[in-house]
């Protein structure tokens, strides 16, 4: 943490007078500030962003399930109304019925299978996704570590240019 007055002190016991060590000290805590995602923010960016994945999952699953579940109805009323229709034709109807049933429930089955493996390939897609951001979010750690200690070194390589100069 960077303690601002101990710093000031610091730079006025070694020759600088109190307003050039405040000047001094504020530039560089205005750049700190700057240059600085604070870990509170950073952590609520990553729970927001996990967030919002989660409710796009949830929110796609649900939406493949009320499709299933709309085909399931239809598909159950075109049946009963089929059954209806046809009770009174003759045995042979009935066959052709029970065949035309048969392949429908084949390609409806051929559907199921469809969006099952569509829902596999979303998830696999989602899975990528959380991989590439927990990537990413590391990335962007190991750059916020990799700043702040590129700005430790020029604030100092500056504090030491400053003493250099004023002995």
């Amino acid at each position: 943490m960077f303690n601002a007055l101990q710093y000031t002190k610091n730079l006025e016991e070694n020759g600088f007078d109190r307003r050039q060590a405040e000047i001094l000290v504020g530039m560089f805590m205005q750049m700190l500030e700057f240059n600085m995602v604070s870990k509170s923010d950073f952590e609520s960016f990553k729970i927001q962003t996990k967030n919002e994945f989660s409710k796009l999952r949830s929110e796609m699953k649900g939406g493949f399930e009320k499709m299933k579940s709309e085909i399931d109805y239809r598909f159950e009323k075109f049946s009963t109304e089929m059954d209806n229709k046809f009770s009174s034709i003759s045995t042979e109807m009935d066959n052709r019925f029970s065949r035309i049933s048969t392949e429908m429930d084949n390609r409806f089955e051929n559907i199921d299978n469809r969006f099952e493996t569509m829902n596999l390939d979303i998830n696999n897609r989602f899975e990528k996704a959380d991989q590439k951001l927990e990537s990413e979010l590391k990335k962007l750690s190991l750059q916020l570590t990799v700043k702040l200690g590129l700005m430790l070194a020029f604030s100092i390589g500056l504090i030491s240019t400053i003493l250099a100069i004023k002995l």
